[in-house]
C-alpha cells in the first residue's frame, strides 16, 4: 500500500510541476501579446507603416480646422466667391468623409488581424 501511495505522491508532484510550467508559459504569452499589441498600435509604428495616408489625413484635418476659423470673416456677395465657397465646402466634406473612412478601415483591419492571431 505504501508503494501505491508513493506512486500517487509522485504523480501529484508531476502534476504540480506541469501546472506550474503551464502557468508560467501562459504568463509569458500574455506579456508577449501585450507588448505586440502596444507596439503595433503605437502612433510611431502606424506612421512608419502608413506615412502617406497619415500625411493626407493630417492635411485634410488641418484644412478642415483652418477653414472653421474663416467663417467669421466678412463674405463677399460676388457670385464667383459663392461658387468657390460652395465647391470648397463640398471638397472639405468629401475629404473629411474620406479621412474618417480611411481611419475606420485602418482600425478595422488592425482589429481583424488581432482576432485572426
Amino acid at each position: 500500500m505504501s508503494r501505491s501511495l508513493n506512486k500517487i505522491e509522485k504523480k501529484k508532484e508531476e502534476l504540480k510541476a506541469n501546472l506550474s510550467r503551464i502557468q508560467n508559459d501562459l504568463d509569458n504569452s500574455l506579456v508577449e501579446v501585450k507588448e505586440d499589441v502596444t507596439q503595433s498600435l503605437s502612433p510611431k509604428e502606424i506612421i512608419k507603416k502608413y506615412p502617406l495616408q497619415i500625411l493626407g489625413a493630417s492635411i485634410a484635418i488641418g484644412f478642415l480646422l483652418g477653414s472653421k476659423g474663416s467663417k467669421s470673416a466678412p463674405k463677399s456677395s460676388s457670385s464667383n466667391n459663392t461658387l468657390v465657397e460652395s465647391v470648397g465646402r463640398s471638397i472639405k466634406k468629401r475629404l473629411a468623409r474620406k479621412a474618417i473612412d480611411t481611419a475606420l478601415d485602418f482600425f478595422e483591419g488592425k482589429l481583424s488581424q488581432r482576432e485572426e492571431d
